[in-house]
């Protein structure tokens, strides 16, 4: 009986601290220069809007031990941490960009709703580069969900012409777990403390 118990009890440690390992979202802190762009307009002529940029930040499952966490349907939690990029018109942001538009092709000319000048912007693309799903708004801040078939997030600045941008920012992005992570964590904590208080009635 007592080697059962043990038997239980260790695999209810190994269940709750595996859990809490996996629960705890992986989170990596870049750094986007002002002149890249958010994707490879030369493997997206679709998407082509200049050739003058420097290529996008990338994370994704080989980048940054994301591995297989990155994939379809898990979230990413994007956020501004600090730094500031200029649009090369003597004015300065942080990743919202200029509240400046403009109508010659850029960025925001694929991506729904408003978009500022020199705002970081993003795509999910697979593992050549390609676009997958539609490019979107980051700013300070973006939640997204993976889309099937995408291996990287791919982050740049919105602008026709990155070559004379200055500086960058820094952002940070973070693997949201799935629920049923959070549902074993709290299974494992719960058998672990069943047995303990098994173990301490059966004592007295």
């Amino acid at each position: 009986m007592k080697k059962t118990s043990c038997v239980i009890l260790v695999s209810a440690f190994i269940l709750a601290f595996s859990t809490t390992s996996q629960a705890a979202p992986h989170d990596i802190t870049v750094f986007v220069d002002g002149r890249s762009g958010p994707w490879n307009v030369n493997i997206n002529p679709s998407f082509s809007y200049n050739q003058d940029m420097l290529r996008p930040m990338a994370v994704g499952s080989t980048f940054y031990g994301f591995g297989s966490n990155f994939s379809a349907g898990n979230m990413l939690e994007i956020n501004y941490v600090s730094g500031l990029a200029s649009p090369g018109l003597g004015i300065w942001a942080d990743a919202n960009g200029v509240n400046w538009h403009f109508p010659l092709p850029n960025p925001g000319d694929y991506i729904p709703g408003p978009n500022n000048l020199e705002q970081v912007v993003g795509t999910f693309a697979d593992s050549y580069g390609v676009i997958v799903g539609t490019p979107f708004t980051i700013g300070n801040h973006a939640t997204v969900v993976i889309p099937a078939g995408a291996t990287q997030l791919l982050m740049g600045f919105n602008d026709n012409g990155n070559y004379d941008n200055a500086g960058g920012v820094y952002m940070n992005v973070a693997l949201i777990p799935e629920p049923e992570t959070y549902a074993m964590l709290l299974v494992g904590l719960g058998l672990v403390g069943f047995m303990a208080r098994r173990r301490k009635e059966t004592a007295v």
